[in-house]
């Protein structure tokens, strides 16, 4: 059987899904006090099965025909409440596999739902749910209404990445030629009037530093230039020519050579020798639309960096989504792949290098031993394990930051 979850969260406006939703092969489950009326083109009118529990017994409880009681507790007021709106009770044991699985207390609704449709071995899509939302609160009322404040966002984000990353939940709103995986959330825009730099403080010299050494003679757009401090280091090691690109119009006058504008469309096929994009990708929902615009302006590198995941854990609120190294690799397939500190500054290892459909990796051995092939191991492009670990630090951990060069 299908199942496709609606969650009540900001997400679920995300993008207009009504009609695919209504038109769902499966069962559409709703939780809780939701409410369809007005946001019909996002969240679309269908209901087959409606979860709730003690709190939220509501009259709209006789409208379905499947509904189920979701409670800890076995009272006479809980069994009234059932009753009352002709539910069964949800299995009990679910909850504590759930929390089990999470290690935290007071799963969601929908965390504790998808656990027991995956056991019972249905195939599970989702939409409106937002993890590590920015703002908490339902669609329907975003003043009024907390949701989930007992909720822990951060353990039920990991908990379903990982279901995610596996293939066993499958988010209804992702679309695979325009998005690498699925956002975790909408990001916050960067810059706000009182304060333009909010987020865009100039962090990551280092990285502008280790690819200036190619730009000697170049032209060169940086592309989500923000503050233009990237700018202003590339310009210090003699391109002939440095631009910028940013879609903020508050920026305009930080830079004489600065592009504002909606999209990368703006730009011409091969305009430009060299295209940088320092942490701005995790920022952009529509990651493979936009990889593929810098690939097409660029006539001969495009460099990108981005934090790891691993080490990171979407922590920063304006990014929408996070890679682990193997995850980058396989989405963008770079001609090589180094990490670093978050500022580029120390650590500059090579990882990965893309050899005739494969990517070969350094990192049991570093870089010192790129030229000793037979004891490195390979990975057929888009294929490695997500398992697979890189170079880790001294503690354990990958370094912070990630690099991909994308050779022309």
């Amino acid at each position: 059987m299908r199942v496709l979850l609606i969650g009540n969260g900001p997400a679920a406006l995300a993008k207009e899904m009504g009609e695919a939703i209504d038109n769902f092969s499966g069962h559409v489950l709703r939780f809780n006090n939701y409410t369809i009326t007005k946001y019909e083109k996002w969240i679309g009118t269908r209901t087959d099965i409606w979860v709730t529990c003690d709190r939220h017994v509501t009259p709209m409880s006789h409208q379905h025909k499947k509904r189920w009681f979701l409670s800890f507790r076995t009272d006479e007021k809980t069994q009234a409440a059932i009753a009352d709106c002709r539910a069964e009770q949800f299995p009990l044991d679910y909850i504590v596999k759930t929390v089990n699985a999470m290690n935290f207390n007071h799963p969601s609704s929908g965390a504790v739902v998808a656990t027991y449709l995956l056991d019972q071995g249905h195939d599970v899509w989702i939409w409106g749910f937002d993890f590590l939302a920015s703002r908490r609160g339902h669609h329907y009322n975003k003043d009024n209404i907390l949701r989930g404040e007992f909720h822990c966002e951060d353990a039920e984000w990991h908990y379903f990445h990982r279901l995610m990353q596996e293939g066993k939940i499958k988010y209804l709103g992702m679309d695979r030629r325009r998005e690498s995986i699925p956002n975790i959330r909408h990001p916050v825009d960067c810059g706000t009037d009182d304060n333009i730099a909010w987020y865009r403080e100039a962090a990551h010299a280092g990285w502008y530093e280790f690819v200036g050494i190619d730009c000697e003679g170049k032209t060169v757009l940086d592309v989500g230039a923000g503050m233009c401090e990237g700018m202003k280091i590339l310009e210090e090691f003699g391109p002939t020519r440095v631009d910028g690109f940013e879609v903020d119009s508050r920026l305009a006058n930080l830079h004489p050579n600065l592009f504002i504008g909606e999209s990368l469309d703006m730009f011409e096929d091969k305009s430009y020798d060299i295209l940088t994009c320092v942490d701005v990708i995790e920022h952009v929902v529509e990651d493979l639309v936009f990889m593929n615009h810098m690939q097409r302006i660029a006539r001969e590198l495009v460099f990108v960096t981005t934090p790891n995941y691993t080490r990171s854990k979407a922590g920063n609120i304006a990014h929408c989504r996070e890679y682990t190294i193997a995850q980058f690799a396989n989405h963008f397939q770079p001609s090589a792949v180094w990490s670093a500190s978050p500022d580029g500054t120390v650590h500059h290892t090579q990882l990965l290098s893309r050899i005739n459909g494969w990517m070969i990796d350094y990192s049991p051995t570093g870089v010192q031993n790129k030229f000793e092939a037979d004891i490195m191991p390979a990975y057929r492009l888009g294929e490695i394990p997500l398992t697979v670990r890189f170079n880790n630090t001294v503690d354990g951990e990958e370094w912070a930051h990630i690099c991909g060069y994308f050779d022309m």
